[in-house]
């Protein structure tokens, strides 16, 4: 493997699974290697926000994501070797960088016969983070407090 698969690779969370029984099932010649957008909820999202505004992908990096997917690019048939991983692209806490640590890596892993699915997920909006560290930081004061007189 090359540095540059190294380095992107670097902080995407990659799970291997065996979806045998998938990667196994007869799919038409024609969308053998086309990825496949596959919804996580679709009976509809939990905790989704109507008023969320709309999804933004710039620069191949997405932001504001409401619908959850798995995009599924699987092996070319004469390399595959019958496994797949998922890709869950970091970016921080604001944006996915989904196409340099998502769908780039899934093409490279393609060339070696992995099959991959790459997970686009909801991240928390920057409030929530803001009360999340108020309330680890208030913890913290207080355990100090408390371990500290003892």
């Amino acid at each position: 493997m090359s540095d540059k698969f190294v380095n992107q690779a670097i902080g995407v969370l990659v799970l291997a699974f065996a979806f045998t029984p998938l990667l196994g099932a007869q799919r038409p010649a024609a969308v053998e290697n086309a990825a496949q957008i596959i919804p996580l909820w679709p009976e509809g999202v939990p905790g989704a926000k109507p008023d969320a505004g709309p999804e933004l992908a710039v620069d191949g990096r997405v932001s504001n994501v409401q619908v959850p997917t798995l995009t599924y690019f699987p092996a070319p048939p004469a390399t595959s070797v019958g496994t797949a991983i998922i890709i869950c692209p970091g970016g921080g806490y604001a944006r996915l960088a989904f196409d340099k640590e998502g769908t780039d890596v899934a093409k490279r892993l393609n060339a070696i016969g992995v099959s991959a699915f790459v997970l686009k997920y909801r991240l928390s909006n920057m409030a929530t983070l803001r009360r999340c560290r108020m309330c680890c930081d208030r913890f913290a004061w207080s355990a100090r407090a408390r371990w500290s007189s003892q």
